[in-house]
């Protein structure tokens, strides 16, 4: 069963058991509230379903686009494509000549040691310079 029907039924049922009529009317105004917050609820819990299953919706969609421009979205086409696609990657022979002229860093200049002197005295008397803690002026 619908939990509001079960709700206004087990409501219901106490406001007719209550003998006194004021009480009868404050038992249907707490039917009227908890049914209004049993409706808020339900309202909130299905945006919130149909917001996770769109999100769902949109996740499971594989889609890959072919040569052609055109969208392939069989899975088995996927596969097979992306397949095709790693082996081609794999089995190219890579020739590249790593020399130390390739490499950018060390064509700049080292770092001097006036520079890291001056950077050291920049530094406030007594403050760790580091992990080491040790301070400046040793």
């Amino acid at each position: 069963m619908d939990l509001k029907k079960l709700l206004r039924m087990n409501l219901k049922r106490d406001c007719k058991s209550s003998r006194n009529r004021k009480k009868q009317t404050g038992c249907q105004n707490k039917l009227e509230i908890k049914m209004k917050r049993a409706e808020a609820k339900d309202n909130k819990d299905n945006i919130l379903r149909k917001k996770f299953d769109l999100n769902l919706e949109i996740s499971e969609t594989d889609m890959l686009n072919n040569v052609k421009g055109q969208r392939e979205t069989d899975l088995k086409k996927i596969k097979r494509k992306l397949k095709e696609y790693t082996e081609t990657l794999y089995s190219q022979s890579v020739n590249i000549q790593y020399t130390l002229e390739n490499i950018p860093y060390l064509q700049e200049p080292l770092v001097l040691h006036s520079e890291v002197r001056s950077a050291l005295w920049s530094l406030s008397s007594q403050m760790a310079t580091g992990i080491d803690k040790m301070p400046t002026e040793i």
